[in-house]
């Protein structure tokens, strides 16, 4: 598919030959021109509300990216929670009862 600029100029352009082979074969001075620009710019402007109406959709990712990725955060989490737990067993008190 075009980009969207590409794709709203060819619109207006196709609009302007049609007009221009209309003049031709009618014999007629740029009337036909002129009206098949201005149906080429509104094709154009349907095409662009089409486009930023459409509702947007979240990419999928692929399933062997995922399942790289999903491995790599479960593995650091388990490293975060286990260096964790041992930081919090260093502050605890010193406990109560010791022996001389």
């Amino acid at each position: 598919m075009l980009g969207l600029g590409s794709q709203m100029l060819s619109e207006v352009v196709a609009g302007v030959l049609l007009g221009y082979g209309l003049d031709y074969m009618l014999g007629t001075k740029n009337r036909w021109i002129v009206v098949g620009a201005i149906a080429g710019v509104a094709v154009a402007m349907v095409s662009v509300f089409r486009v930023a109406l459409r509702p947007q959709t979240p990419r999928r990712q692929n399933p062997a990216q995922r399942s790289v990725g999903q491995n790599a955060t479960s593995e650091s989490q388990g490293k975060n929670l286990s260096a964790a737990s041992s930081a919090d067993s260093d502050n605890l008190p010193a406990s109560k009862d010791r022996s001389p």
